[in-house]
């Protein structure tokens, strides 16, 4: 195992295990203390010699767990742990970086690692009500004690770094740093390197995504793209097998997309609109504003550009990740479906452009497409002529165009009351030959009037049978 040095004389091994996941986060927690024992001591044989946990990992019985796994190996590796947060009824309950809290904190890891000294103590997260030159401070003192060997932080700007070194030499700095989270580069990392601190990347392998997936064959090229907001994505070309189909259900399903709700389903469901761009508008305008007033070619220009890519791509993520989610379950519980044909072209030259760019409606069909072919469902799009809006679900009959702010009409035929989302996803449904009951339509009989015989006052009471 190759090894590191972290400032100025801690040696570890370049591959360094987090235990974090052995009480909380991931997979089924806690994890048999046996078998987490056994990883631990197993990692030592395989020349690891760096570990890392925290007392807010459980809390507490992180530090036990590695505590007791390396007592018989302590003189082999370098423990790493944290304070930083106040921890209230068993649950980080936010930060807590006093002076006093961090001492105490230090005692208590001390007593449950089973250790003298703590070789690396980080501040877990940079606590704003407490000027970091006290923590480096207090930190300085419990190392002059023989409590703690050396000082880290966690997730720290740069600024942050420099003023806490100029105090106490920080000997490791710990923040995500992976594929595809390259924060630390522009900054953080050029100030490790200027004062001669170590960085400690945690999630290299971006919380095991890069990883988890098992590639069904060997990769015949990989391209690493790097977009606009500075991140970095791999694409692998890989020869796959037959996709295996999800088992055959009964529902078929009508979607009509829009604005006021994304989707309306005909069995009845409504789908809320999340308005992605429209929430964060204002955070965009301000970092655009940001942009236009630096100076072209400058460097600050160039950081305030990423600023904006990256606020756009929060955007366009969180999009996209509610497409997939909806697309996912409406395939997974429909065996067929059917969306109509929209101009979305020509309604994005009107003035809804900004919301019909907002909601994506493209993104989705097409994820409903691949998905029902992929998984052995039935996907059916029809003509965007069909007057869908116009026609009553009930008897079928055409009543004819409306306006976009009527949202319930009648029908003149048969006078049942239809809410025009719910009666237009399921004629879309029909228009497609699916099978959909329009029961779920929220469809109701219209006002009819009284017989004469029951309207209005008797001048004799009648005998009546409610009991």
């Amino acid at each position: 195992m190759h090894t590191r040095t972290l400032g100025r004389d801690l040696r570890v091994s370049a591959i360094g295990l987090g235990a974090m996941g052995m009480s909380q986060s991931y997979g089924p927690n806690p994890g048999d203390r046996k078998n987490m024992i056994a990883v631990l001591r197993g990692a030592v044989e395989r020349g690891v010699t760096f570990f890392d946990t925290a007392e807010v990992y459980g809390p507490y019985v992180n530090e036990e767990l590695v505590g007791e796994a390396l007592a018989p190996l302590r003189d082999q590796v370098v423990i790493a742990t944290k304070f930083g947060f106040r921890i209230e009824d068993g649950a980080p309950a936010g930060l807590n970086s006093r002076p006093e809290q961090i001492r105490a904190v230090a005692d208590a890891s001390l007593q449950r690692l089973g250790v003298n000294t703590i070789d690396l103590f980080y501040q877990h997260r940079v606590d704003p009500d407490v000027p970091i030159e006290d923590v480096a401070g207090t930190v300085g003192e419990l190392v002059q004690e023989g409590k703690v060997r050396c000082f880290g932080l966690s997730e720290a700007s740069a600024r942050t770094i420099r003023r806490a070194h100029a105090v106490h030499p920080v000997t490791a700095v710990q923040s995500e740093y992976s594929l595809w989270t390259r924060d630390p580069e522009p900054e953080v990392l050029p100030t490790c390197v200027a004062l001669g601190i170590g960085f400690v990347p945690f999630s290299p392998l971006g919380k095991g995504f890069l990883t988890s997936r098992a590639l069904p064959s060997v990769p015949s090229t990989v391209t690493v793209v790097k977009d606009s907001a500075g991140r970095y994505f791999a694409s692998f070309v890989v020869e796959t097998g037959p996709e295996e189909s999800l088992p055959e259900v009964s529902p078929e399903l009508g979607i009509d997309l829009g604005l006021g709700h994304f989707a309306v389903l005909s069995d009845g469901t409504k789908v809320g609109s999340p308005r992605f761009l429209r929430r964060t508008e204002k955070r965009l305008k301000k970092a655009q504003r940001a942009l236009s007033r630096k100076k072209k070619g400058s460097k600050n220009r160039d950081k305030a550009r990423v600023r904006v890519a990256r606020a756009h791509a929060r955007v366009a993520d969180a999009r996209r990740e509610f497409h997939h989610q909806l697309s996912t379950k409406l395939i997974r519980e429909n065996q067929a479906v059917a969306v109509e044909d929209l101009a979305v072209k020509g309604l994005a030259r009107t003035r809804l452009a900004k919301s019909v760019h907002d909601a994506g409606w493209s993104a989705f069909v097409s994820m409903l497409e691949y998905k029902a072919a992929r998984y052995g469902r039935t996907f059916i799009r029809i003509g965007r002529f069909e007057p869908t809006s116009q026609v009553c679900s009930q008897c079928g009959v055409q009543d004819g165009p409306k306006p976009l702010h009527v949202r319930v009409w009648t029908c003149g035929a048969c006078g049942a009351v239809l809410d025009r989302d719910i009666n237009a996803a399921v004629n879309v449904a029909k228009a497609a030959g699916l099978a959909v009951s329009a029961c779920g339509a929220q469809v109701r009989p219209g006002i009819l009037p009284a017989p004469r015989g029951e309207a209005g006052t008797h001048p004799t009471p009648q005998p009546s049978t409610a009991r």
